[in-house]
């Protein structure tokens, strides 16, 4: 399997099982997820040992971790075969802004490459309109072009023109999935993650290859894709688009946050810290002078 990392430093190997472990960890239910992933970062407890111990699942609230009907073996054999690869929480090569986040992914999941940094989330609303959609993909080629790696969920509307903004200018783009990479949603854009995957960008997903989404995956989506980014940037947005959960989670972790002025959710941004600039070069000029690449 490729694995394309970018900045990482130095390398300390994770034993095997214990990778497998925390894969398997990363389909239990887990109450108090915070406390369980800052005592793995600091190797007060490990996956393993929550396997092996009733007591220490109690103490975390985990339910559900037995590798007897867990799927990893399955989702393993499924990442081989279609050339995807995992990390897990602890592994040196995670990527370190998504601990801004408190209860970072247990595992992530992806098909092609999986970005670390340069990142720009360019995101909106589903039901968006012709000159909406324009505007994303206008801007997601502009800042391609400048050199910024453009991330969105792939959803029908706004983040489907900037991934496509994105290919235009040959430029990789990253799909953050609310499904397992085996199932994605929507399936109508298959093709496209077809595309993104061909032209050096990566389909990432937080669940086994088999999940089926629901609205809490989505959330939990939008949140690490406004970890990971230097800014997230809101196109178009009804007062009720998942964008604005994004835009929240910027607002939370300290991530800049822009939006385009003229729709009622971005609008609403302006009260919320957020800055209303849709021009590409004053955004990455913005970025420049609170020391962002």
């Amino acid at each position: 399997m490729t694995q394309h990392f970018h900045g990482l430093g130095d390398k300390i190997a994770m034993e095997q099982n214990e990778k497998i472990a925390r894969m398997i960890l990363s389909s239990a239910r887990v109450a108090k997820r915070r406390s369980l992933a800052a005592d793995l970062l600091k190797g007060t407890v490990t996956a393993m040992e929550l396997i092996r111990s009733p007591g220490e699942c109690d103490k975390y609230g985990v339910d559900g971790l037995d590798p007897a009907k867990s799927s990893t073996d399955k989702d393993l054999k499924w990442l081989e075969m279609f050339g995807g690869d995992y990390i897990v929480l602890g592994d040196p090569r995670y990527p370190r802004r998504l601990l801004r986040m408190g209860t970072p992914p247990f595992c992530l999941r992806w098909q092609g490459m999986l970005p670390m940094g340069g990142c720009l989330a360019v995101v909106g609303s589903r039901a968006a309109t012709r000159r909406t959609m324009a505007n994303a993909s206008n801007f997601a080629a502009v800042v391609s072009d400048r050199g910024y790696h453009v991330i969105s969920g792939g959803a029908y509307g706004i983040d489907a023109a900037a991934h496509r903004g994105s290919l235009s200018v040959n430029s990789g783009t990253t799909a953050f999935l609310g499904s397992g990479l085996g199932t994605p949603y929507p399936q109508r854009h298959i093709p496209l993650f077809g595309e993104i995957i061909a032209a050096g960008g990566g389909v990432v997903s937080l669940h086994h290859h088999e999940f089926l989404p629901f609205p809490g995956a989505f959330i939990e989506r939008n949140r690490v894709m406004a970890a990971l980014a230097d800014a997230v940037i809101v196109v178009a947005a009804n007062l009720k688009s998942g964008a604005l959960h994004t835009a929240k989670a910027a607002i939370q972790m300290g991530t800049p946050l822009f939006f385009f002025p003229g729709t009622p959710g971005c609008d609403s941004l302006a009260s919320a810290r957020g800055t209303a600039l849709c021009e590409p070069d004053a955004i990455i000029d913005e970025l420049a002078k609170i020391g962002h690449p």
